[in-house]
């Protein structure tokens, strides 16, 4: 029901995207409420905004809703979530404000375009659906009799850069430490897929028209192997090309999106964020808790008491230097920072999860290879005997040329049947230049009789003329087109084979002719 759910206001095209099944997540359906679409097309195009449809207007483009539906719903986010998101052509920003309002403040968020009057509009648009947000929320706490500040509403940290993602440097900026979600808004390739996936961090999930296909590719959560190769890659050098192996693609829908621009290639760097204490509150909880207990034991002793089944003292390394050189610290850590190492049996599940997600992407590959494989033999044995079928019928009218051929020579005197010298002679000459393609050795040894081409399908026919031959004689009356429509449909063959009809006077004049090759 896609292109059908356009509406007048955001909240009826929303209806209209639940209706037609295109919306079945829950968090996604919020998301796209709480983000008026009318802020984000091109400028001029505010009577189009809630049209199930794409616009375009200069160097600014925004897809049609219904696409960004399985987009989203494709992405797995989960509200409340920490992750880092980026956009890849990120165009109008729409999706990832979107995207912002079911993950939720504590998720990062990165959108890419090489377009700058695409960059401007996004800026502008993003800040104008935050103005209309705090505002609606504003009022909303005014009127609420239990107004205090939880009510507040948050801003997450985005970041939009003008730049090109296909030349993003995985080896600075926010890219070591890899991103959750990656979105390209563009068609990219095969190889440039293989690229983008790099940046993805273990678990993450990147979803993107490739050429034709929209596909959703996940990289493998971290293993025990993955963890050890990961220790020691952080020893040596960052910019390490990940396994394919690591990856599972799958092919959500046929698409049809504008190629990724790769032009101007200059290398982007998506900026690290850096912790402060005015977006602390924007961190994942796990930072938060080790931050503050830092700080908290700075306020103790240096040296701790003894402790009885430690009979030494205990440092208190927070105590051991100054507040500000740790706030200076921290701000070179990354939101995983102080996330914890995993357990052995955590590790090993996900590790077995891995392995479960890959055979069913297997078999789901294999499965269409078969799928695929048997159109392709059924398309083959159609293509097979269509052409037996047009070799026939070029056989017969070969003969029938001769035989028209032969009794004009020998009926020259009478005024029915007499051919000039030039046609005699013409003719004469097509026949021997068909003659060794219609019947040289390799096709001669192909049987053309109905009954060899039926037998594929046929089984449980109880005809019992499987070794007679189709043949025609002076008494036929039966076209050479109409016989080879009766064979087709005789086949169940989606083929029509429509021969040019003898006139009744040519037809009387054909011989008993076979179609089988052994009397060719």
């Amino acid at each position: 029901m896609a292109w059908r759910s356009s509406g007048t206001t955001n909240a009826e095209l929303v209806d209209n995207l639940v209706q037609n099944g295109l919306i079945s997540n829950s968090d996604v359906e919020q998301g796209f409420r709480r983000v008026d679409r009318k802020h984000f097309v091109p400028k001029g195009c505010e009577d189009e905004a809630y049209s199930d449809s794409p616009i375009k207007r200069g160097g600014v483009h925004i897809s049609a809703p219904h696409i960004y539906c399985t987009v989203l719903e494709a992405l797995d986010l989960t509200p409340g979530s920490s992750l880092s998101f980026l956009n890849i052509g990120s165009g109008s920003g729409y999706l990832t404000c979107i995207a912002s309002e079911i993950l939720g403040p504590k998720s990062l968020y990165y959108g890419v375009d090489i377009n700058k009057e695409a960059l401007n509009h996004c800026q502008e648009a993003v800040a104008a659906w935050h103005t209309e947000s705090s505002s609606t929320t504003h009022n909303n706490n005014t009127n609420s009799s239990n107004n205090n500040n939880d009510n507040n509403r948050t801003l997450p940290l985005m970041y939009f850069i003008h730049g090109n993602g296909l030349n993003i440097q995985p080896d600075a900026g926010e890219s070591v430490v890899g991103f959750d979600r990656i979105y390209a808004g563009a068609a990219i390739s095969s190889s440039q897929q293989k690229k983008i996936q790099q940046l993805l961090s273990p678990g993450g999930v990147m979803v993107a028209p490739v050429g034709s296909e929209l596909r959703k590719i996940t990289r493998m959560p971290m293993t025990t192997a993955t963890a050890t190769a990961t220790v020691q890659s952080s020893n040596t050098s960052i910019d390490i090309d990940i396994d394919s192996d690591d990856f599972t693609t799958q092919i959500i829908s046929g698409v049809h999106f504008a190629s990724l621009v790769s032009l101007p290639r200059k290398n982007t760097i998506i900026p690290s964020a850096q912790w402060s204490t005015t977006n602390h509150h924007l961190y994942p909880a796990s930072f938060q808790k080790a931050t503050k207990t830092l700080l908290l034991c700075r306020n103790s002793n240096a040296i701790q008491p003894i402790v009885e089944e430690r009979p030494r003292d205990k440092m208190n390394l927070s105590a051991s230097l100054p507040k500000e050189v740790w706030l200076h610290i921290l701000s070179f850590t990354t939101r995983k920072w102080f996330e914890p190492k995993l357990s052995e049996v955590e590790l090993l599940r996900r590790e077995n999860e891995m392995m479960r997600l890959r055979l069913s992407q297997e078999q789901s590959n294999l499965s269409q290879t078969r799928h695929a494989l048997s159109r392709a033999e059924s398309r083959n044995r159609l293509l097979q005997r269509q052409n037996q079928i047009h070799l026939s019928v070029a056989r017969r009218f070969h003969h029938h040329l001769e035989n028209m051929l032969l009794h004009g020579i020998d009926s020259s005197s009478t005024e029915e049947f007499s051919l000039s010298p030039e046609i005699v002679s013409s003719t004469q000459s097509l026949i021997e230049q068909t003659r060794n393609t219609l019947f040289n050795a390799e096709l001669s040894r192909m049987d053309v009789s109905f009954e060899m081409m039926e037998e594929d399908e046929s089984d449980s026919d109880d005809d019992d003329d499987d070794d007679e031959e189709m043949s025609f004689d002076s008494d036929t009356n039966l076209s050479v087109a109409e016989s080879d429509s009766a064979m087709v449909a005789d086949d169940n063959s989606s083929f029509i084979i429509q021969g040019q009809q003898s006139s009744a006077e040519n037809a009387r004049q054909v011989r008993t002719v076979s179609i089988s090759s052994a009397d060719l």
